[in-house]
């Protein structure tokens, strides 16, 4: 070990000592409520709210003091008031911060919480702020360096000899990833030099950014957003460089330069939260458009919005087409009441009237070209119901081409024209499983694929750096997975 690495390491609260005096106030409780008992004039669930509030205090007392974090060679010990969980050094994948958020919604402290492929563990204590050089970031890195360090030794030592006949089976899975907080929204993008990645949207307010081919994130995360963030989508500025444009919880949108600062500028401000951003573009020009209480579309190159507000209603769900010479750009907007309204992005004009398409809300939309040129639509809902449309401006209410019916709510869906022209489709109800589907075969391709403990609330087809297709899925316990497209349809 380097001598400046320590080989243990003890972190606790600096309020351990103070929550001691919490044992003597808990006992005083249960004494008190003991002479309370036989008094009528107190109601029985008077005391035992009281009882309550004695045991509690007792716990506190008890269990507060022990609460932190424990390093040495074997791994980290996380304890926490109610669990205790054992981390090795092999399984760490990395450490973040988590956010606490306070009753106005704010950022009151930070934590750390410890990423592995089991899952996020959260240390409920020491806190405080995440800020370089803080003793909560410094205490990040010397965990970070001691599991390096002992991964190190560990593998100067030979490994030891498989079973015979031992094996793993080619999975479809390439590798999964962990956001804490949970993930709201996918998107793929680009990284300089043109390798792939892919965008991650979480709970915790912010936006991660990993090497679609290795998984490794390639920065650090994305921050601004005081709470979570709805929705990201990848676009392009006015040189070409990658953007990412997000909607947030606390009423802002921002776009992001994925190679440049880590806080990104603010383009909306709204007194509601945004539920949902969608990005396309108009004769060449992206565009985005970010959805609450209404919905506005900006003017990504010029910096500026690109029509007025959009009177659409409050927003539930997004999409934008890319509008080329000759075809313009459609925005499609999900409501909570169920129904799809097509608008054009730079006029703020309604194509049609709304189509109620769903029982509950509409929780997701896509676009998708059609063989002939033309464009799909695909809608899915809390009904658990998702419908392909063909839509047009001529057209807007459109022609429903098929349906699926999944355990509701159905809150992720997916499409693409793969390159040998068949158009794939994926989607993931309230089962979990991700079920993908040849739509002019008909039929469903493997699966159903299994792998989330929650509800996968995205999903999003790309391909890496490569030219490896593959399909991302991620949930609600902030678990992402990457799958082989080609071993998925095979």
């Amino acid at each position: 070990m380097p001598d400046e690495i320590p080989e243990t390491l003890r972190l606790r609260g600096r309020t351990r000592h103070l929550q001691r005096a919490f044992i003597p106030a808990g006992l005083a409780l249960l004494v008190w409520v003991t002479t309370l008992i036989p008094d009528p004039a107190w109601d029985r669930p008077v005391l035992l709210g009281i009882a309550a509030a004695g045991v509690a205090a007792l716990l506190l007392g008890i269990r507060g003091p022990a609460r932190g974090i424990d390093a040495d060679a074997l791994g980290v010990v996380v304890t926490n008031m109610v669990r205790r969980r054992q981390i090795a050094w092999a399984e760490l994948d990395d450490i973040d911060f988590d956010v606490v958020h306070n009753q106005g919604g704010g950022t009151s402290y930070h934590r750390l919480a410890f990423l592995t492929a089991r899952g996020v563990v959260v240390a409920e204590a020491p806190g405080g702020s995440p800020a370089a050089g803080s003793p909560l970031d410094v205490a990040r890195t010397r965990l970070l360096e001691m599991r390096d360090a002992f991964r190190a030794l560990d593998a100067e030592a030979p490994p030891p000899a498989p079973p015979p006949g031992a094996g793993r089976p080619r999975s479809v899975e390439l590798y999964r990833l962990l956001h804490p907080g949970g993930v709201t929204s996918l998107t793929i993008t680009a990284l300089p030099g043109g390798a792939a990645a892919l965008a991650s949207a979480g709970g915790d307010g912010t936006i991660w950014v990993w090497d679609l081919a290795t998984g490794r994130r390639v920065r650090d995360p994305l921050r601004g957003h005081a709470q979570e963030v709805t929705g990201v989508a990848a676009t392009r500025g006015s040189r070409g460089q990658p953007l990412l444009v997000s909607s947030g919880r606390d009423g802002t949108g921002r776009v992001w330069d994925v190679e440049g600062e880590a806080t990104g500028a603010v383009v909306r401000t709204s007194s509601s939260p945004l539920s949902a951003v969608a990005a396309g573009s108009s004769d060449g020009r992206p565009l985005a458009a970010f959805g609450g209480d209404d919905a506005i579309v900006w003017d990504v190159a010029a910096g500026a919005t690109a029509s007025g507000a959009i009177a659409c209603g409050a927003v539930r769900a997004l999409a934008m087409t890319s509008g080329t010479a000759g075809t313009d750009a459609m925005l499609a907007v999900g409501g909570n009441d169920g129904s799809v309204r097509l608008w054009d992005p730079t006029a703020a004009r309604p194509v049609g009237a709304p189509v109620v398409l769903h029982s509950g809300p509409v929780t997701a939309l896509t676009f998708v070209a059609a063989a002939d040129g033309g464009t799909l639509l695909v809608s899915a809902g809390g009904d658990g119901r998702v419908q392909l449309r063909s839509v047009a401006r001529r057209d807007p209410a459109g022609t429903l081409l098929t349906t699926w019916m999944l355990p509701p709510p159905v809150l992720a869906v997916a499409a693409r024209t793969d390159e040998g022209g068949r158009l794939l489709l994926a989607a993931s109800g309230g089962d979990r499983l991700v079920r993908l589907w040849d739509v002019r075969a008909g039929v469903e391709l493997g699966g159903p694929h299994r792998g989330h403990r929650t509800l996968v609330t995205t999903l999003e087809f790309g391909a890496t750096s490569d030219g490896t297709p593959v399909l991302v899925s991620a949930g609600t316990d902030g678990s992402i997975i990457v799958r082989d497209l080609a071993r998925m349809t095979r």
